[in-house]
């Protein structure tokens, strides 16, 4: 399963994981997604071998690379594949694992997995323990709103590629599961070496935060207007 890869600890070779089908794996199709007990699999098909370089040539654009995804037993067509991150995605080499954005409606308007689009699967670089960002989700939400962190296994084209850590999406999905509503603006704090917003109150003049601040929900002059007044704040990346 990539060892090296899956302990945070980057290497110029990896060892091929074992070939896996969904026949193999238990599903777990009544529990909820983020269930921090269950270990789901996540099966992902690209038509072209060469999925792995494509993905690389994409790496910071718009472009998603289709794949079928098939979990619980269940297929997913056209999910759209990126490559994410910044030193998780340049500080681990070509064949050891490198985070993950799947968007599920990339195509099919409406396509969910347990309730969410888009899935966040990160390769926990850097950190030997594989437990730094979730134990922080873990403790953080019991006194702030926080997107929910689990284990995933991920299995692409028939090689599993061990574990992943399951990161929820920052975006109306979030605000539904904590406020109950979609609407509302949403901001970010960008992590080094940007990251000076710590949620200080600037005055009343947008323009202050809008130097500090990444809009995540529909900018306007609304949004940032609600910024002055308290909103839902992301964080989690500033470490």
């Amino acid at each position: 399963d990539r060892p090296e890869a899956a302990h945070g600890i980057s290497t110029s070779t990896g060892t091929a994981g074992r070939r896996l089908t969904p026949a193999d794996v238990r599903p777990y199709p009544t529990t909820p997604l983020y269930d921090i007990a269950t270990l789901r699999t996540i099966f992902l098909q690209f038509e072209d071998a060469g999925w792995e370089r494509e993905l690389a040539d994409f790496h910071n654009t718009d472009v998603e690379v289709p794949a079928v995804m098939t979990v619980d037993g269940r297929t997913y067509k056209d999910v759209g594949v990126q490559f994410r991150g910044a030193s998780s995605f340049r500080m681990v080499p070509a064949g050891l694992k490198r985070s993950l954005n799947l968007s599920i409606d990339s195509v099919i308007d409406g396509q969910n997995l347990g309730g969410y689009r888009t899935l966040n699967l990160l390769n926990a670089n850097n950190d030997p323990t594989f437990l730094r960002a979730f134990l922080y989700t873990q403790i953080a939400q019991r006194y702030i709103p926080t997107p929910r962190m689990n284990f995933v296994r991920v299995v692409i084209n028939g090689e599993s590629w061990g574990v992943y850590l399951n990161a929820q999406q920052f975006n109306t999905d979030f605000v539904r599961d904590w406020f109950k509503v979609t609407r509302g603006g949403r901001w970010k704090a960008p992590g080094s070496p940007r990251g000076q917003a710590g949620l200080e109150y600037l005055g009343e003049d947008p323009s202050r935060y809008q130097r500090l601040y990444e809009i995540k929900s529909k900018d306007g002059p609304e949004s940032w207007q609600g910024v002055l007044f308290g909103g839902c704040f992301y964080s989690l990346d500033c470490r």
